[in-house]
């Protein structure tokens, strides 16, 4: 079947499927948001076509982009003194074992030639937005996961145009939906000089997998009556849940690849079910070719949050506070695009030896104002600093504090202490509500706050995050580099 469907490709231009639409798969200004609903439904009562899309490498990419003299050579995009990680490395740079998420430390002992950029998150963010908006092109059905990568369902459009889903159809769907790939892949390229990979399939666990089979620069497709096949010699730990501790897990019961779980009998799925618990069924299930997960257009985040790792031990309260200050702008103004307010603000601490707690507040309404957000996240971070003060500290007479070099003395509500070094400090926010308006009780100096905000959110997107905040944020900016 898969190979009929792709000799039946070759049959078609990219566009063939589309010519009546002059290459403008879905309109949004065309169609009503009700109309929208019924495609959605019509299509799910049949089959589906999901796409997922992600982007190559992208922030290594984009710099490569950027600077022609960067190309083809092993790049490395993140910090590049101290503690720093790999946010990006291009695939000339993962050929020596280089990946994201590694100390760069590691990273530039592997590929000692690499060269090492810091990253411009400002303009990758941009770039993301132009890339959403060819997905957005194609179907209203966009679901952003992460920066460079979204799931499209695609079966609305495609009944919307006369399209079959059900089994009948499903040759001619599948060739639309890999039509549909190809034109992403095409524009992708065609407008921001990017490349992309695409997997397309029936459900989203399964075109998240394809997209992998094929990159970088490529478009793999799946068939439902080929998923089993496809999925089966695969390793266990690409079904969504099963990282590495999980993976080592299973392998204690012999199951390494997706097939052995797929076929495992009664007495080893029990087995599992006592160690893994209903975890079982879902893994098995995907192991199937399964996932009845609906894509979400435009889901509101469960969380936004900003931390930082510092490159050496942090214990200057006044350091402090200015990056948490700054992390607080950073998360209120990402909320504030968002149209959100957030109920719960949370601070993550980690000192040297890597212990790490996290301290949360509920506000008494949700906001998503600075004014509000950074004195409840203030007031965590000197609770814990006072409840945790190193050994050395005179003033814990008494007290149990946290064993470990002491930091500088410290002044805050007229008391001084000692400040245990952190190694990282983060702020998250939580329990999201949709934006309201003031309401006639809203004290003034409240409504003058929110001016503030969409005024400093206005200069934040005209002339970018960094020429904007309070003092005692930007006081932090100049700090770091002097240090620098």
């Amino acid at each position: 079947m898969v190979q009929e469907i792709v000799k039946s490709f070759k049959l078609l231009s990219v566009f063939d499927c589309f010519k009546p639409l002059k290459l403008r798969l879905f309109d949004p200004d065309l169609v009503s948001r009700p109309a929208r609903q019924a495609m959605y439904h019509r299509a799910m009562a049949a089959g589906r076509i999901i796409l997922h899309v992600d982007m190559d490498a992208f922030f290594a990419s984009v710099e490569q982009r950027d600077n022609p003299q960067l190309r083809g050579k092993p790049l490395l995009v993140g910090g590049a003194a101290g503690r720093g990680v790999v946010t990006a490395a291009s695939y000339e740079a993962r050929k020596f074992g280089c990946r994201s998420a590694m100390p760069m430390a590691q990273a530039t002992r592997l590929c000692p030639q690499a060269i090492v950029v810091r990253g411009r998150h400002g303009v990758y963010s941009a770039v993301s937005k132009q890339v959403m908006t060819i997905f957005e092109s194609v179907t209203p059905d966009v679901q952003p996961v992460s920066i460079d990568e979204a799931y499209l369902d695609c079966s609305g459009v495609l009944v919307h145009h006369g399209f079959d889903l059900n089994q009948g159809g499903v040759v001619e769907a599948f060739a639309a939906g890999h039509a549909i790939a190809a034109h992403i892949r095409h524009q992708v390229k065609a407008q921001l000089q990017l490349t992309c990979s695409v997997g397309v399939a029936g459900n989203k666990f399964v075109a998240k997998v394809a997209s992998d089979l094929n990159k970088p620069d490529g478009l793999c497709i799946i068939t439902p009556d080929a998923a089993e096949a496809t999925l089966g010699p695969l390793p266990i730990g690409v079904l969504r849940g099963v990282g590495p501790h999980a993976a080592e897990q299973l392998a204690r019961f012999g199951v390494t690849k997706v097939y052995q779980l797929r076929t495992a009998d009664e007495n080893l799925l029990a087995s599992l079910r006592r160690h893994f618990g209903t975890q079982t069924d879902a893994w098995q299930a995907m192991a199937h070719g399964h996932d009845e997960r609906p894509v979400h257009a435009s889901e509101a985040p469960k969380s936004l949050g900003k931390e930082q790792t510092f490159g050496q031990d942090m214990a200057d309260l006044t350091t402090l506070e200015a990056v948490l200050m700054k992390q607080a702008e950073h998360v209120c103004r990402d909320m504030r695009a968002e149209k959100l307010l957030c109920r719960t603000v949370t601070v993550k601490i980690r000192t040297g030896d890597f212990a790490t707690v996290t301290r949360s507040i509920t506000l008494e309404r949700a906001s998503s104002g600075v004014a509000e957000i950074w004195p409840a996240a203030h007031r965590l971070l000197l609770e814990w600093a006072r409840n945790n003060r190193p050994m050395s500290d005179p003033s814990t007479s008494g007290t149990t504090g946290i064993a470990g070099r002491a930091g500088t003395l410290a002044r805050t509500d007229g008391a001084l202490f000692q400040i245990t070094p952190l190694r990282l400090l983060g702020i998250s926010l939580h329990h999201f509500t949709t934006e309201q308006q003031l309401d006639l009780f809203t004290a003034p100096l409240d409504v003058r706050h929110a001016k503030l905000d969409k005024v400093a959110d206005a200069i934040a997107a005209k002339f970018g995050p960094g020429t904007i905040g309070t003092l005692r944020g930007m006081n932090r900016e100049n700090r770091f580099k002097r240090k620098e």
